[in-house]
């Protein structure tokens, strides 16, 4: 199966017109087994899917983990990975359920928003993913308060010196 794949805006990166959202290998709403995560993933792969969005949110690292593993046989030119910014995981307890996902891995999160943290979150993301090659990193959950100086400074930092390629 061919799916259609369509430029980011200005940037040199093409995805599928058609997406895998990686919340449900992070086990949003139920415990998906890794042998199931492992069996979509391949069925999508199969169906020509090329562009999988993943989030450290997913999970609290779970769906990273995932699609990093099953990525790492795939030639690294083949296919889009994107993920998000902005919330920060670090070690933390074991716990049932974050936010719909349930078995989480055992994160903390907290909201950073930092040009120094974006580079930590990339590399971290990075490691998680690894050897996959991270195409498009996307800032998310700008909340109401979130509002003024600091998403001015956010625009600043992805439009201007700190982005050297942004879709808009």
């Amino acid at each position: 199966m061919s799916i259609v794949t369509n430029p980011v805006g200005k940037t040199n990166v093409s995805v599928t017109s058609l997406s895998f959202g990686c919340a449900s290998i992070g086990n949003l709403g139920g415990v998906v087994c890794d042998e199931d995560a492992t069996a979509i993933m391949q069925y999508a792969w199969s169906a020509g899917i090329r562009y999988f969005d993943t989030a450290p949110h997913y999970g609290r690292g779970l769906s990273e983990q995932r699609i990093g593993t099953f990525l790492q046989s795939k030639p690294r030119d083949t296919y889009v990975l994107s993920t998000k910014v902005g919330r920060v995981l670090s070690p933390g307890t074991p716990m049932e359920e974050a936010d719909g996902f349930m078995l989480p891995l055992p994160n903390a999160v907290h909201y950073d928003y930092r040009l120094m943290v974006f580079a930590i979150a990339l590399k971290a993301a990075a490691n998680d993913l690894a050897p996959t090659v991270l195409k498009l990193s996307l800032f998310t959950t700008l909340a109401a308060t979130h509002t003024g100086l600091l998403v001015q400074n956010i625009w600043k930092i992805f439009l201007g010196r700190g982005c050297s390629r942004c879709a808009i």
